[in-house]
């Protein structure tokens, strides 16, 4: 089988898992939201209508669905989806944020039937988050299965779900892709294509329309970047790979300068606004308690927004602790950190550390109290963390499998991350081309076996170049 076809069977699997987690709302009709709720108020107020779930989380259909359907209005009229004629006197539109119209999810949007551009805009956000989560795993060097899993945890995650359909989920969905960017870049291969993936991944999730996911994303991306490029520097008695950090850190800013260039025609204007709206003055958001650790394991600890389910737990709305990622993949998941660690491997050490804050943000007091006073963080509700810790518990998750052994013997070159090695070991690997360096393990098998985060087991000593 190609490397072609395998990708692309994994690409029309994150297609399937988007299909089938939508599918039981679709059944009743492809055009998705909470329009029971129009029954209760206004002009579309009717007597004798039942409605279900949540009724009082109505922004969905009282904004985000009339900012879509209003886009979707003008731009087929020929006119730049940038003003709001219906709101008061008239309101900015594309620079509310919120509205996305210049988003992915909204272009798509535009290319279908207005009655499908939300239901439109919520597949596009699952395939968003699908396939840059495998493309963040494949160049973490996971294998094709844990790449997928990886993928398909952060897909169905319960903090992505919940919000599906809202801004901060379209903005979280490219979490994938800047991680993917930035293991690109901090690999110091290729760095036009590199930088140039990263530029795009920013513009993407700024015009995706939610500044505080972007926040809480950007600092989640800071930890993993600081905490590569810091191993570069320990001394060799640690085991880690010694790898350049000038160069990586420049290509960094180039990329963020590179993004946030093509980002600036949302979002200056979009900041300026923002500095005279209400939302500046927003109240801190306390740590969730420990008791909403559950969730993670269970879904449906304290309820459910759905019929017969009328408990959701200490939060007011269901979607700000929804954190469901099941027992096997947090399993999974501790056993990569384990097996990362004690093999040394820098990168399983940076996912960790960056799910660790975003962890300690969401349920941990002292450290959200922390970052309050921190500008541009301390007014971000800490929930969002939510997010980021879903995409790292993703990729630890599918850096576990279980070795396979066949006949044959062959010569590995296994290394950390951003260390180089030659091309035809990367293009088999998935890796990053380069020649092989000072930190490369050459590992001499009497069988072949795939191996993902971790040290081969057969891998019994270190060996230098040319020895």
């Amino acid at each position: 089988m190609s490397r072609r076809f395998q990708h692309a069977l994994c690409v029309v699997w994150i297609a399937v898992l988007a299909a089938a987690v939508l599918a039981p709302a679709l059944r009743h009709g492809a055009m998705l939201g909470p329009y029971g709720l129009l029954s209760r108020h206004g002009l579309t107020a009717t007597a004798g209508v039942v409605t279900n779930g949540n009724l009082t989380n109505s922004d969905l259909i009282k904004q985000m669905i009339p900012w879509t359907v209003l886009d979707w209005t003008q731009v087929h009229h020929g006119v730049l989806p940038l003003w709001n004629p219906y709101s008061g006197l008239g309101l900015p539109l594309a620079f509310n944020w919120q509205s996305a119209a210049f988003g992915v999810p909204s272009l798509v949007g535009y290319l279908v039937p207005l009655r499908y551009a939300y239901t439109a805009g919520m597949l596009v956000t699952l395939l968003v988050a699908g396939t840059g989560t495998y493309v963040a795993a494949r160049l973490l060097r996971l294998g094709l299965l844990g790449s997928a899993m990886a993928a398909g945890v952060f897909e169905l995650s319960g903090p992505l779900i919940a919000w599906l359909g809202y801004p901060s989920s379209q903005v979280m969905s490219w979490g994938g892709w800047l991680l993917a960017g930035c293991i690109h870049v901090l690999g110091g291969n290729r760095r036009i294509g590199a930088i140039t993936v990263l530029a795009i991944a920013i513009a993407g999730a700024v015009y995706a329309g939610f500044p505080e996911t972007l926040v809480v994303l950007a600092v989640a991306l800071l930890v993993f970047v600081v905490a590569v490029l810091a191993s570069r520097s320990l001394p060799g008695r640690f085991g880690l790979a010694r790898g350049p950090i000038a160069r990586p850190a420049l290509d960094l800013a180039l990329a963020v300068l590179g993004g946030g260039a093509l980002g600036a025609p949302l979002a200056l204007p979009a900041l300026q606004l923002t500095l005279g709206s209400i939302r500046t003055t927003a109240g801190k958001t306390a740590a969730a308690p420990a008791h909403d650790l559950l969730y993670l394991l269970f879904s449906a600890f304290d309820g459910r927004p759905v019929a017969g389910s009328y408990a959701f737990g200490g939060s007011f709305f269901y979607n700000e602790t929804a954190a469901y990622l099941g027992v096997i993949a947090l399993v999974l998941a501790l056993v990569g950190v384990v097996v990362g660690i004690r093999r040394r491997r820098i990168e399983v050490v940076a996912v960790v550390l960056s799910g660790a804050a975003a962890a300690a943000l969401v349920y941990v007091g002292p450290a959200a109290h922390l970052v309050e006073g921190i500008p541009a963080i301390g007014d971000v509700n800490v929930l969002r963390a939510l997010m980021p810790l879903s995409l790292a518990v993703a990729l630890l998750a599918g850096g576990v499998r279980v070795a396979r052994h066949g006949g044959g013997a062959r010569c590995v070159v296994e290394q950390p991350l951003g260390t180089s090695r030659s091309d035809s070991t990367c293009r088999r690997r998935g890796g990053f081309p380069g020649r092989i360096g000072r930190g490369a393990r050459v590992v001499e098998q009497g069988r072949t076996a795939r191996h993902t985060f971790g040290r081969h087991p057969a891998a019994d000593r270190w060996r230098r170049p040319g020895r």
